[in-house]
């Protein structure tokens, strides 16, 4: 059963995330965490991430060590690292360089910048290092680039809010961190959708993918917007927006889906009250997903047959809800339903090798 979420303060919320990836990255220190031994192939994994502010990249950290964790029990890799480059891009391309230059085989990067990175790509891909780019993509096709289907996320989530509302009322976009790729990509992808509804009036608010922020900001238009049509959000927002809702004991508009287990929570209890929403899951385990394709790509030479890749991941609506809602699921905000995407046995047909 569902219940009402307290409203935590960022640092909190982040804590229960970030916190066990920071302690890792402070025993080897300069940012990083690494293991190594073992033969492995000689396969030396690195992880650069440009952010810890959200809970998403807390788990998709963790998702990565995990999984470079068995393999390197089972021998495919022998040495791995992690660092972040906390919003910088200058930082973030000098550990790029710092990996590549301590002897990095295969680099995952969620980047800061979808350009800033591509000429450190370019120099490390030039020295045999593959690289692939997950979640904020950069330009570069010198990179192998993959995330899970933004038309799905995006588009078609924006779509299926438009035929719920019945193409015409005020509808919300809880948008991410300004600048970053993929918000500006989900954002505009959602936009080219409402604009073909004149009778659509988009209300744009920033909520930095943190679901206290979204909690706060709709409660707030809650008051001065009573008629609203709709909430489309991209990430880690739609539970705060739900919880503005219970909490003003206000009927809750259609709200996206946008992955978190406590929106899901909501969304499956309130189905027996007539609510109607659609969504999509967007597993911070893609990065799992990067790694497999990745080591294939070094191993056997091998090229993305598409650039972007774009992962499946199904629209939900009240029909098919159950297929991704698991009883037990945790309330706590910043939860995602976190399984990985495609199963490794499923990403050749992503390369040609």
């Amino acid at each position: 059963m569902s219940r009402p979420v307290n409203h935590l303060s960022k640092m909190r919320m982040l804590s229960l995330f970030v916190a066990p990836v920071l302690a890792a990255t402070a025993l080897s220190g300069c940012g990083s965490s690494s293991s190594s031994g073992g033969a492995g192939g000689g396969i030396y994994l690195g992880l650069s991430n440009s952010s810890v502010t959200s809970s998403f990249r807390g788990i998709m950290i963790n998702s990565f060590n995990a999984e470079a964790k068995t393999l390197k029990a089972a021998g495919e890799i022998n040495k791995y690292t992690v660092q972040n480059a906390g919003d910088d891009v200058s930082k973030q391309i000098q550990q790029i360089h710092n990996m590549v230059q301590s002897g990095v085989n295969v680099l995952v990067i969620d980047a800061q910048s979808s350009t800033g990175l591509n000429a450190e790509i370019a120099a490390a891909v030039a020295k045999g290092v593959t690289v692939v780019s997950t979640d904020n993509l950069v330009t570069t096709d010198k990179a192998i680039n993959v995330q899970v289907d933004p038309k799905v996320i995006a588009a078609k989530t924006a779509q299926g809010l438009v035929d719920i509302i019945g193409g015409k009322g005020k509808v919300v976009m809880l948008e991410g961190i300004a600048g970053t790729p993929v918000n500006e990509t989900r954002n505009q992808l959602a936009k080219d959708v409402f604009s073909k509804y004149p009778g659509i009036k988009v209300i744009e608010v920033n909520v930095d993918w943190n679901p206290a922020t979204s909690k706060q900001k709709v409660a707030q238009l809650i008051s001065q917007n009573p008629d609203i049509a709709g909430i489309w959000d991209q990430g880690d927002s739609a539970g705060g927006a739900a919880n503005a809702y219970i909490d003003a004991k206000k009927p809750m508009p259609p709200i996206v889906f946008d992955g978190t287990t406590d929106f899901l929570n909501i969304w499956k209890k309130s189905i027996a009250s007539g609510y109607k929403t659609v969504g999509a899951p967007q597993p911070p385990a893609v990065v799992v997903d990067a790694i497999w394709l990745g080591l294939k790509a070094h191993k056997d030479k091998c090229t993305a047959t598409s650039n972007p890749i774009a992962l499946d991941t199904p629209l939900l609506t009240n029909a098919n809800i159950d297929t991704v809602w698991k009883a037990g699921m945790t309330d706590e905000p910043g939860q995602f339903v976190n399984p990985v995407p495609v199963p490794r046995t499923a990403l050749d047909k992503y390369l040609s090798c």
